[in-house]
């Protein structure tokens, strides 16, 4: 191919990418707080302002306002779009309300303080951004949310600038410094506005075209930052506030304009999908009625559509098309042959594990968190062995005597047999390869993190994987509910949690009344909470302890969305951001212990409620 062939060729993929990114929007605001907070006059209107607007740009919105502004509601809003996400494509978070401080963060409707659990810190809120795979935009139109690097938390913060410099952020827009208020609603060059002033500022620059700061009929980040700062100069003649910009993308294209109005490009109505099977041949059946064999395509209106592959000597395969306007996208199954579970019931089980027997169970739940949906059946097609108990300091501390690796802090609590924390995922990875070694055994990892076959040959076949290792999120989950012995309880053990685990209301000096929502850390400082000896509550099922509490527990798999598609022996998605955490702790809701709620952290995080337990394949 010639030189120009292939610069013609790249330049058609690039515009073909560009052509099915997609824009999202998530909209937040309240005028009302459940608390001691001002009521505001215009956050909710900013809201409905700046959803019409967006939505005539193009972009897909979603709204959280008034008592459904809750930090898990946004969390969940954030890693719905996360999941599907594209690297082309744009998420716009902007907030309308109430800011804070001390740490910056935000207000949801449940805030009471700075700090409290329902106060969404910027640091947080990036944090969560962070899953979506394209480009990040950050717009607060509060208080005090200024471009800042001071350090007011606990642990080092992630500044705003530092976001943007990094890549974390792409583009980020305040109502002011970080020491000025934000009005709500003011008058502007003898104007009366009924908007926040950033708000106000980009609707107006929207309406009128002044936002295309270089009048090339494309607006891009570059042109909302210096719209932003130069408009900041005007307004800080009226009020006592000057909006702030930032952007590490200038040329990004958001929408285009067409004379003074901006305008999106008009789409398809319909959209396609092509269904690819390996092998080929499989029954296509959509919503249940048959379709021919793969491979083959569909055009269909906007909506989701259930297709189900089914051929002879392969276990069904079941996913959810979602199908968008003008878009087309392909589907591809990878067929598994029907096995049967294997079971080795000769082999004896290591000292302080359980054998759990594979088995199939339904993953997730429809009572919680939207990252638990959908629930989903996944199958182990072989047995395994996990910790009784999460490993302890005294465990730990021997590897580190071993390897000459520094101890982790019990932050003065006391070690023995106390649950191990403060421990990254690598260190939990280190530790399993110490104890293979030590044992005989294949080690379980590589130096990236990868699963090792007992040839020491990279794999994602989990029965392949010899030494000792980290309970997948299957395996996890399976174990906590029992396993085959399961009597489906809430909790790991019953669906009374002071029986079976530690959290926040009983790991103190004495019992904290209320619930979750009353949580406190002012209180549960003051009571001196902290993890407990492994071990002192009732085990579930299984015989297995502290599933539910004490610490939250380092899982193998990358955090990613679940599938209504049947798993089999699954390990997770291949790549991501975050690893997974289950179980909860001593410092956590009720909520957090249940057996099917998920959490995650980057692999290098610590923290003094993170530990985690051991787990074998059964050969």
């Amino acid at each position: 191919m010639t030189r120009r062939g292939i610069f013609l060729f790249w330049l058609f993929c690039i515009l073909a990418l560009n052509a099915y990114a997609t824009n999202y929007a998530i909209l937040l605001g309240t005028n009302t707080y459940e608390y001691n907070l001002n009521s505001l006059r215009y956050a909710e209107k900013d809201v409905a302002d700046m959803e019409q607007t967006l939505r005539s740009l193009g972009f897909e919105v979603q709204t959280i306002t008034g008592s459904r502004l809750t930090k898990v509601a946004v969390k969940a809003a954030i890693k719905r779009l996360a999941d599907k996400s594209i690297w082309e494509d744009l998420l716009v978070v902007y907030f309308s309300g109430h800011g804070g401080g001390n740490p910056k963060g935000l207000y949801t409707y449940y805030s009471e303080v700075e700090g409290d659990s329902e106060y969404y810190t910027q640091e947080q809120l990036i944090g969560d951004m962070r899953l979506f795979k394209g480009k990040r935009a950050l717009i607060l139109d509060a208080c005090l949310q200024g471009i800042t690097t001071k350090d007011w938390e606990r642990k080092q913060s992630l500044g705003v600038r530092e976001a943007i410099e990094s890549g974390e952020l792409d583009l980020f827009v305040a109502a002011g410094n970080s020491q000025q208020l934000a009005n709500d609603g003011a008058v502007v060059n003898g104007k009366r506005i009924e908007n926040g002033i950033v708000t106000y500022l980009l609707l107006e620059g929207i309406k009128s075209g002044e936002i295309d700061f270089d009048n090339d009929k494309t607006v891009r980040m570059g042109d909302v930052a210096q719209y932003i700062t130069r408009m900041s100069e005007k307004v800080a003649m009226s009020v006592a506030q000057k909006p702030e910009a930032m952007t590490n993308s200038p040329s990004f294209q958001l929408f285009k304009v067409q004379g003074s109005q901006a305008v999106t490009t008009p789409q398809n109505t319909k959209g396609s999908f092509e269904v690819k099977s390996s092998p080929s041949g499989a029954k296509i059946e959509i919503g249940g009625t048959a379709y021919g064999n793969t491979p083959r395509s569909f055009e269909a209106d906007p909506g989701s559509y259930s297709v189900t592959l089914r051929m002879e000597g392969y276990e069904d395969y079941q996913e959810t098309v979602r199908v968008e306007a003008g878009k087309s996208q392909t589907l591809t199954a990878y067929l598994k042959k029907k096995t049967s579970i294997v079971q080795t019931p000769t082999t004896p089980t290591p000292s302080g594990m359980a054998r759990v027997k594979g088995g199939s169970f339904q993953m997730g739940s429809n009572e919680g968190s939207s990252d638990e949906k959908p629930v989903h059946t996944v199958t182990l097609m072989y047995d395994y062995w996990i910790g009784k108990y999460e490993v302890t300091f005294n465990e730990y501390d021997t590897y580190c005597a071993a390897t000459g690796k520094s101890k982790p802090s019990d932050e003065g609590w006391g070690r023995g047999t106390r649950p191990v924390m403060n421990v990254t995922w690598w260190d939990a990875i280190g530790y399993c390869n110490w104890l293979s070694e030590r044992e005989g055994l294949k080690k379980a990892y590589d130096d990236k993190g990868n699963l090792l076959d007992k040839s020491g040959k990279v794999t994602t076949d989990i029965t392949k994987v010899e030494g000792y290792r980290l309970p997948t999120e299957a395996e996890w989950e399976y174990a906590a509910r029992g396993g085959q012995n399961s009597k489906g309880y809430k909790y790991a053990g019953s669906n009374d949690l002071n029986e079976v685990g530690w959290y926040w209301q009983n790991s103190g000096d004495k019992w904290l009344p209320g619930t979750d929502n009353d949580w406190d850390e002012d209180k549960i400082k003051a009571n001196k909470n902290k993890t407990r000896l492994v071990g002192e509550k009732k085990p579930n099922e299984l015989g297995l302890y502290d599933m539910s509490g004490n610490v939250w527990e380092w899982c193998h798999d990358w955090y990613g969305g679940y599938s209504s598609v049947t798993q089999t022996n699954p390990v997770g998605p291949s790549s991501g951001a975050y690893r997974v955490n289950r179980g909860g702790s001593w410092y956590d809701f009720a909520q957090g212990c249940r057996a099917a709620y998920r959490g995650c952290s980057t692999p290098t995080f610590s923290n003094f409620n993170l530990g985690f337990r051991v787990s074998r394949t059964v050969f």
